[in-house]
């Protein structure tokens, strides 16, 4: 796929604007950034008929420039750019990091570490633990962002003016937001909270784990995996294969087989649904399936306990002035109350410092 022609390059690179299309530009600018000590980040890319997503392009900010490097020119290899990814040294700026680092991670084989995430920063300091970037550069910088270029066709070449604009504004803004954030984190004690948090966050910790697996939620992961691996296979969208509603059907219906065998995909044969039936009918052969599969409801007493736990939570989230979804959620609160030994982000660092601990307390029948 073509890149950009050198002299709608040209009409860009003022403004401290760079767009990358060749390996040679891009080895020349990793080393002029091998230096740095902070880095912006950000990604364009689509996924929607796709289980791989197609990294259209990758943003970067310094102090002094933005660079686009355009992903899809055939005259590119991204390799240079595990230098600075890599380096630990080089503080890398992001924000809702988790799609940006996988892309990055899978693309080119790394594992990108000493991030700074501007959203998990906010959510310390009292924002919204989902805030928009848009609205974060609004209410801390003051500047309204046009997003309309969102939603355009990232795999068109050339990009238009109007999409590099947005595209490096992204990374312009996100580096602009690091500055008061830290100082504020830092100002309110919080520097160590996000620390450990962002190690958490680039190890995956307590990512899609499930601390109360019984014999359904581990036969439900294991065709959850099965369809992992024929979308990835086929390079196509999970839901392409088969719904995630009818995962819990193929489990517990009577008309088991014949709900297989209908499966209406062009991306899983014949072969591969036998095999999926059988697997299932063995694994309920050998262990027993709890009848009741719906969650458990709480009993008069335990919702008791659920309401006191989430006041304290809702309590701790202003005294602290940390969004209450960054602390603790309903789950992890009721697994708090179910289990004899319960184990989740609640009860881990600073999360258990400030409200863990308490939880405990509070469900023992304690006083506060």
């Amino acid at each position: 796929m073509g890149g950009f022609g050198a002299n709608y390059l040209a009409s860009l690179y003022s403004d401290n604007r760079k767009i990358i299309a060749n390996s040679s530009e891009l080895k020349s600018t990793i080393t002029n950034l091998s230096q740095e000590k902070i880095i912006s980040f950000d990604t364009e890319f689509i996924r929607h008929k796709t289980y791989w997503p197609v990294l259209c392009s990758i943003q970067m900010h310094t102090k002094n420039n933005s660079i686009l490097i355009d992903t899809l020119s055939t005259e590119i290899n991204l390799e240079p750019l595990k230098v600075i990814l890599s380096d630990k040294k080089i503080l890398k700026i992001f924000h809702a990091h988790t799609q940006d680092l996988e892309i990055l991670n899978n693309e080119l084989n790394i594992k990108i570490s000493n991030i700074f995430d501007t959203q998990i920063a906010a959510s310390f300091l009292g924002y919204d633990d989902q805030i928009s970037y848009q609205k974060l550069v609004e209410k801390i910088l003051d500047i309204e962002l046009d997003k309309k270029e969102r939603i355009s066709d990232w795999t068109n070449r050339p990009l238009s003016k109007k999409q590099l604009i947005y595209a490096l504004n992204d990374v312009k803004y996100l580096h602009e937001l690091y500055k008061p954030l830290s100082e504020k984190l830092s100002q309110e004690k919080k520097l160590s909270w996000m620390n450990e948090e962002m190690k958490l966050c680039v190890n995956n910790i307590f990512e899609k784990s499930d601390t109360q697996e019984n014999n359904y939620s581990i036969l439900y992961k294991k065709i959850y995996d099965f369809r992992e691996e024929i979308a990835q296979k086929n390079n196509v969208p999970r839901k392409w294969v088969f719904e995630d509603k009818i995962i819990r059907d193929f489990i517990t219906s009577k008309d088991r087989k014949n709900l297989v065998m209908k499966i209406k995909s062009d991306f899983i044969d014949l072969s591969e649904k036998t095999n999926l039936y059988n697997f299932i009918e063995i694994y309920l052969q050998n262990n027993r399936i709890i009848n009741n599969i719906r969650k458990k409801k709480l009993s008069s007493t335990q919702n008791k306990l659920l309401i006191r736990i989430s006041t304290y939570l809702d309590k701790t989230s202003i005294m602290y002035n940390v969004s209450r979804g960054l602390i603790s959620n309903r789950k992890d609160i009721e697994e708090i109350i179910l289990n004899d030994d319960p184990y989740n982000k609640s009860l881990f660092g600073w999360r258990k410092e400030i409200f863990g601990n308490n939880a405990l307390i509070i469900k023992n029948g304690e006083n506060l």
